[in-house]
């Protein structure tokens, strides 16, 4: 079996209720409304999570959710979603830290922090491939009729944004309004996310990389810069923002 997107599903009693507790919770809207009652978030690239009308079921889960500060959102979860208090677990065998505690309506979830800690630089996880083509509908035709892949969101004016799996791809108008640089004329470039790419940047200054960008430049989908290997070849730090996903055929 190849699982190429994984999506977990929790039911509410109250739907307009639970989509907004769920909403306090994540801090954020839905990526996806698809139909009456049901609604879901990307989670992480390939992991869904989908809340809709129903009976809950009892004595499953829990959902964890993995964080950067276990106290702190245990504290900001009591206080907005009106939890009771729930305890911090740890055991010396495990590398986490866990904590759980109660939908409204029964379904349990919780909260873990990893206690090595994580880099807050260049994610090794490849996030996106960008291709330039000259004409963004029939770029769309092609790799959503050959290759099986879906429109995520468009990009207004130049770029549309595709998926398969946890990898998406970036289309891309070829035709720049400034003048040709080496960078335009790259015609596939990789991209790695980060979480903070000023700091990023400071690193790969200080590493002596190539840099093609010397400061972070905006875009649709979130500030980028880009660099260059010791081979010629292009990569790209993207500092994403949270933009809601306009297509996902993950339904229940």
């Amino acid at each position: 079996m190849r699982v190429h997107e994984v999506t977990v599903q929790v039911r509410v009693l109250d739907f307009g209720r639970g989509r907004a507790w769920y909403e306090g919770l994540l801090e954020r809207p839905p990526d996806f409304v698809p139909h009456e009652n049901f609604c879901e978030w990307q989670l992480t690239p390939g992991m869904w999570l989908q809340v809709g009308q129903g009976q809950p079921a009892r004595d499953s889960g829990p959902l964890r959710l993995g964080v950067d500060n276990l106290e702190g959102e245990r504290d900001r979860v009591v206080a907005l979603l009106e939890v009771p208090p729930f305890d911090i677990h740890q055991r010396t065998e495990v590398p986490v830290r866990w904590a759980t505690f109660e939908d409204p309506w029964g379904n349990r979830v919780g909260l873990f922090q990893a206690l090595a800690p994580q880099p807050a630089t260049v994610s090794a996880t490849l996030r996106q491939v960008s291709i330039h083509v000259t004409n963004l509908d029939a770029g769309v035709a092609f790799y959503e009729q050959a290759l099986g892949m879906r429109v995520r969101r468009w990009l207004p004016p130049s770029a549309v944004e595709m998926e398969h799996g946890g990898c998406s791809l970036l289309l891309h108008v070829a035709k720049w309004a400034h003048d040709h640089t080496d960078l335009d004329d790259c015609r596939v470039t990789l991209s790695f996310p980060t979480d903070d790419i000023r700091q990023s940047l400071a690193g790969l200054k200080a590493a002596g990389v190539d840099l093609l960008t010397r400061e972070p430049r905006p875009s649709p989908f979130g500030e980028w810069l880009a660099f260059r290997d010791p081979f010629g070849n292009v990569m790209e730090l993207v500092e994403v923002e949270s933009t809601p996903a306009v297509h996902h055929g993950a339904v229940g």
